[in-house]
This record gives structure tokens, sequence and C-alpha cells, in this order.
């Protein structure tokens, strides 16, 4: 299949891959930060009660209502955190991009990756179908016929000025 794609696109110029992707660590300190209230709440939640005094030296303890609530949201902002962080960062080191003499193709997180859309998908363009051309500090994005395909790669730079290049170079 690889060695299809790559016929019809040409010789590869250049490629990247999420893998060590520096959009990886602020998700776990994200996470970090979310564990430490988890931890917190889970803290407080056993805090909440009240000491009774019953009379003839006995006494007892009375949970405070809300205590199991707070409780089980101590647990949820850790395992959830946990959950959503481990799917975030699967999906940006599945996320690539090869850059050939005719097009490009690759895997892209959705546009509202970071706002819960936790999707990836395939794509295969020709220069004159890429509209424009984004970059961050972790990502490239690509926009084509109203559809963003986010790549998170550490060679960004290259990446961008090859396909700038290969784009000025196919409209000649």
């Amino acid at each position: 299949m690889e060695q299809k794609l790559s016929n019809s696109l040409g010789e590869k110029l250049i490629s990247g891959s999420g893998k060590g992707s520096s959009a990886i660590s602020p998700h776990w300190i994200l996470f970090l930060i979310i564990a430490v209230v988890g931890i917190v709440l889970i803290i407080i939640s056993t805090q909440m009660q009240t000491t009774q005094n019953l009379g003839f030296g006995v006494s007892r303890t009375i949970q405070h209502p809300y205590a199991n609530t707070v409780f089980i949201l101590g647990l949820i902002a850790i395992v959830g955190g946990f959950i959503e962080t481990i799917v975030k960062i699967a999906c940006i080191t599945k996320t690539q991009i090869n850059v050939y003499e005719n097009g490009i193709e690759g895997i892209g997180v959705s546009k509202n990756f970071l706002f819960g859309a936790y999707t990836t998908k395939s794509f295969k363009l020709a220069y004159d179908q890429i509209t424009s051309l984004d970059a961050t500090n972790s990502s490239i994005i690509i926009h084509a016929s109203g559809t963003q395909y986010r790549c998170y790669v550490k060679n960004i730079s290259e990446i961008q000025n090859t396909i700038f290049h290969q784009r000025n170079n196919s409209r000649a």
C-alpha cells in the first residue's frame, strides 16, 4: 500500500511523526494538576465529618451528606484525567506527515482535537488542494477545501518549508 501511494505522489522528500512531540509534555503536566485536585478532594471528603456526643462518654462520628459525592468527584478527576491524557497522547503519537514531489499524505487529528474530539483521519492531498498552511510550536496545520488536518511533528519548519517550496514549484 505504501509503495502504491508513494508512486502516485512521486519521491518522498521529508516526513515527520508525532512520536516524541513536544505537545505530549503539557498533557502530562495538566494530568498531574488534575490528579492533585482529585487527591485534595479525596482528602477533603475524609475530613467531612462531625463528632456527636451521645452522653455517658459515648460519641459517634457522623459523615457529612456530601462526603461521598466529593470522594467520587476526586476519583473521577484522577481516573478520567488519566484516561483522557492517554487517549490524547495516543492520537498525537499516531499523527504523521509525508511530503512528496507531487503532494502530501499522512494522518492528522481533527479540528476540535483539543476540545474532546479525539479522532484521527488520513489524508492524501495534491499541492493545488492545499489552501493554507499554519504552524504552531508543536504542530503543522493543513487547510484544504474546508477541512483541517493537524499533524504533531518535531521538524515543523523543515516540513513547512518543503511544502511551500513544492507548492510554488507545482504552480510554476
